[in-house]
């Protein structure tokens, strides 16, 4: 953007998005402005142009978004009309959303932005792949894509199943694959090369060496030969994902595959959320 308004100087103001924090810079004499993301605040232009000396003020304020600023009557009709109809779909599938699992700090937020848990390890990625980790505690490690992380947000405060539900919004169920040593090493190294995409690789009980490139599980040094169990989200093992062609059921490499079983629709594997939602609601992640 800062670009774009640098090689169009007549052009005095670029109104921005999809950025998490809020900005205003400069590129020349024009500016490039962005609110919050999750309408956290906007920015309010002002634009003052004198037809006879052909100057163009502006001033721009940021304004927080609170319960202070009153309604919209006619918006707020729009807005109740499909809150109830995704609460009652949610209440159709099994959750309560307006259930409140856990309460994280306001200094500690889980952060589930997308240019955090795209780029490094987040303790909303640790959460995650932890719920995954005691839904499928039979494994040795836990991976998951950043790109099934939807939220763009930082989570604080009480925690509710529709949280759950907006930051994994697309659900899908925990699956758990053997692979050899040199197989789970190359699934990670392409996760790091996915780094700023989707395709970054979140895990769990699971450390990486930077200095070395040493990949450790459960705190021992990754074995070539070694055998291990892991728990991974449904839509990796549609090989789709970036680089990731290998993770499929009929790959040879692929040494066993489980499904949670159909008959046992109690076992949280069956749904990510559910996973996460049973996790909080024990206790353990406190």
């Amino acid at each position: 953007d800062l670009k774009l308004a640098a090689k169009i100087p007549e052009v005095k103001l670029l109104m921005g998005g999809h950025d998490h924090d809020n900005m205003y810079e400069s590129a020349g004499e024009s500016f490039v402005a962005k609110a919050d993301a999750n309408a956290k605040t906007v920015y309010v232009h002002r634009i003052t142009f004198d037809k006879k000396t052909g100057i163009i003020d502006l001033k721009s304020e940021l304004v927080p978004v609170t319960d202070e600023i009153a309604e919209d009557s006619a918006t707020a009709v729009v807005v109740r009309k499909w809150t109830a109809r995704a609460n009652k779909s949610f209440v159709e599938q099994g959750f309560d959303p307006d259930k409140v699992l856990t309460v994280v700090p306001e200094d500690e937020p889980w952060d589930g932005r997308e240019s955090s848990i795209r780029h490094h390890q987040t303790n909303l990625g640790e959460v995650i792949t932890t719920a995954m980790k005691a839904a499928a505690s039979s494994v040795d490690a836990v991976i998951m894509n950043s790109g099934s992380v939807r939220v763009d947000d930082q989570l604080s405060g009480n925690i509710t199943e529709f949280d759950i539900i907006r930051t994994l919004p697309f659900g899908g169920a925990i699956v758990e694959i053997a692979v050899k040593g040199s197989t789970l090493n190359a699934i990670l190294d392409t996760g790091l090369a996915n780094k700023g995409t989707g395709g970054y690789l979140q895990w769990g009980n699971i450390t990486h060496d930077t200095g070395n490139g040493q990949w450790m599980v459960d705190g021992k040094a990754l074995q070539t030969n070694t055998t291990y169990r892991v728990a991974v989200t449904e839509f990796l093992m549609t090989g789709q994902e970036t680089g990731l062609a290998m993770l499929t059921p009929d790959n040879p490499l692929i040494l066993e595959f489980i499904e949670p079983d159909p008959a046992d629709m109690a076992d949280p594997r069956h749904d990510i959320r559910t996973a996460v939602i049973k996790y909080l609601e024990s206790g353990e992640s406190e």
